[in-house]
């Protein structure tokens, strides 16, 4: 059996052999002059219940190639947004924690730069014979200030 006949017995069915069988005998009674109705009715029969078959059958397909395209549609407007979004919040969420972290460690070396400035005007209006003292009573608060800092005296 050639594919295309088999592609069209599957896709027709019975109804299909049953209004090819009715209608080549209707032919046949109609061209030797016989007419039955019962006959022609139930070749109509057989027509309308292949056609609701082959509505059928288109329908399904189409109805399966509109739901694909539904699916489509779906995932490229309600997926792909959030997806975009979610990327958008995470990245200025890394933006905005990358300059916090900035801010806090230009701070920290603000804070610590004022301190040496602080010591070392204090260390600079002393007289030269009371450095030494000025730089040990300031010693609590650099080290405070510095805790892993080492003090380097030319005396």
């Amino acid at each position: 059996m050639p594919a295309r006949l088999k592609k069209l017995l599957e896709v027709s069915g019975w109804w299909g052999i049953a209004l090819v069988v009715l209608a080549a005998l209707d032919l046949a009674l109609r061209l030797a002059g016989i007419s039955i109705l019962v006959l022609r009715l139930a070749v109509y029969t057989a027509a309308i219940g292949l056609a609701i078959r082959l509505y059928r059958a288109v329908s399904r397909k189409l109805i399966w190639k509109l739901r694909n395209r539904l699916i489509f549609a779906y995932i490229y407007i309600a997926v792909v947004p959030v997806v975009l979004i979610l990327t958008l919040v995470v990245l200025g969420g890394w933006a905005v924690v990358g300059q916090v972290a900035v801010h806090m460690v230009n701070s920290e070396l603000e804070r610590r730069t004022a301190g040496l400035s602080t010591l070392a005007e204090l260390v600079a209006k002393a007289a030269p014979d009371e450095r030494t003292q000025v730089i040990q009573q300031a010693a609590p608060f650099m080290r405070h200030l510095f805790p892993n800092a080492e003090r380097f005296s030319p005396h």
